[in-house]
């Protein structure tokens, strides 16, 4: 696994989610490769085009209807990512949340469309840069629109513009990520049981700069839960916008010296169901001492896909036999706060697994159970045996509500999570141990719009329908035919 490689692949990443949200389109084309391969396939604006220049003349043509307003604005809220490297090449997979609204900025109350998106992405290093080779974008579902509004705009001046990206060492990216990651999983109580401002932060871009100094910005999406007006519940609002930061080396370790939230879009408020998000919000694992390299970490984050993935397409009973520890008495497992969901040893687990399937296969209309793994926040244990790990959810599930009439929009709860879990090192790779999930905050419900539903059938013609599984397979057959 090249580390390197992998930190400058989020990098990229990171930049063109950040480009799009600053309707700066005509700056993703200088993240895709010369390579006369070079090609963007984006099914749902029908777009399949070969070929850098014709990859920027897309970008430009984007940015022009943007900025005309007749293209909605973008925002990709990036989660559940996973990477593979193979010499100089790498792929890359994220799932995102995303929200089309009206680009016109004077605009004060929009309508915000959210969707679940999928971006596949092939990396190749040319010039001593990771760049773009090719990128596949998949959308899955619409939701109905919420009502948002811009509080403010960011201007160029505010944010970080990153117009040359530095190669980054993989040990560095990981300690600043993980620093910012441990902040987001931290809160302070106000007026009680109520919680202030939760960032989830996603998409980062890091740079170091003279080997003690560093900048970083994330894209986030944050809830502020409060009580109700009168008193007798929580309301969350949702905001999104960019966080930016600046870190500072001392004795080896980094240190965040400031930061600035720029917040743009607004979100209506929506009841929060839960009684007290206060006593379900689980506090960050501990530190540990040492520090853990990024190869772990990166393979631990890359874990989380394949429960997610296959969560979707009710497949679950995959991910038992070949991501769960094999110490078959000690697994535990458990859903939520009932304890009769708590699951121990092998045979239970797998047996959960395929009840969960089971609903799936049952269910006639495939609404969604849409999972994401976000902010990841991983310890490892000195010796390098043991790794405790926590990523904040939202997910939107909830199937025992479905109207079974598809021409009427299927209701759908969110809900605000968290995973805490166990994986040990076994025989040189990390298992699942310890499997926990549970809600600290459910919204009303939303509803999925049929006339956009897709359905996770249409995961079927993606062509890495699981993480990566015919590229472990083309790599591993490379492997084998250069030790012949």
């Amino acid at each position: 696994m090249n580390t390197d490689m992998i930190a400058c692949m989020q990098n990229v990443m990171g930049c063109f989610v950040q480009y799009i949200y600053l309707g700066k389109y005509s700056k993703c084309a200088m993240l895709f490769s010369q390579d006369k391969d070079v090609c963007l396939n984006l099914p749902e604006k029908q777009l399949y085009v070969k070929g850098f220049s014709s990859v920027s003349k897309v970008f430009c043509e984007m940015e022009e209807r943007y900025q005309m307003g007749e293209m909605p604005a973008e925002i990709f809220i990036l989660n559940s990512k996973a990477y593979r490297t193979y010499k100089n090449r790498g792929k890359g997979m994220w799932e995102a949340f995303t929200f089309k609204y009206s680009c016109h900025m004077n605009n004060k109350d929009l309508e915000a469309v959210p969707s679940f998106y999928r971006f596949d992405c092939d990396f190749i290093v040319e010039d001593h840069q990771v760049k773009i080779l090719r990128m596949d974008g998949y959308m899955a579902v619409n939701w109905l629109p919420w009502k948002c509004r811009l509080e403010k705009n960011i201007v160029e001046r505010q944010c970080l513009m990153w117009d040359d990206l530095k190669e980054i060492n993989g040990e560095e990216f990981v300690q600043i990520e993980q620093l910012v990651s441990r902040k987001a999983h931290t809160w302070e109580s106000r007026e009680g049981d109520a919680l202030t401002f939760v960032p989830i932060p996603v998409a980062p871009v890091i740079q170091v700069y003279e080997s003690d100094q560093a900048k970083g910005q994330w894209l986030v999406m944050g809830f502020d839960i409060s009580r109700d007006m009168e008193g007798s519940g929580f309301v969350a609002v949702r905001q999104i916008g960019l966080m930016k930061v600046s870190f500072i080396k001392k004795n080896n370790e980094w240190l965040i010296r400031d930061e600035e939230f720029l917040a743009r879009e607004v979100f209506e408020p929506r009841k929060v169901r839960e009684a007290s998000p206060r006593q379900h919000w689980r506090p960050p694992v501990p530190r540990l001492p040492g520090s853990p390299s990024a190869e772990d970490i990166f393979a631990i984050e890359s874990l989380m896909p394949e429960w997610t993935d296959r969560l979707k397409v009710g497949r679950l009973q995959e991910f038992v036999p070949k991501y769960m520890s094999q110490a078959k008495d000690e697994l535990f497992f458990w859903l939520g706060e009932d304890d009769q969901r708590i699951k121990t040893g092998y045979d239970q687990v797998l047996k959960d697994c395929l009840r969960m399937d089971s609903n799936y296969k049952n269910n006639r209309y495939k609404t969604p159970i849409i999972h994401s793994a976000m902010a990841p926040l991983i310890e490892i244990s000195e010796d390098g045996t043991l790794a405790y790990a926590q990523w904040l959810d939202q997910c939107c599930t909830d199937t025992s509500q479905m109207t079974g009439d598809y021409t009427f929009p299927f209701p759908a709860m969110m809900n605000l999570c968290k995973y805490q879990h166990v994986f040990r090192k076994e025989n040189g790779t990390w298992k699942l141990l310890k499997f926990t999930w549970n809600v600290w905050a459910s919204l009303g419900n939303i509803y999925t719009d049929p006339r956009a539903w897709k359905g996770w059938v249409s995961y079927e013609d993606v062509p890495w329908p699981m993480p990566f599984e015919e590229y472990k397979k083309i790599s591993c057959n490379l492997s084998q035919s250069m030790v012949k």
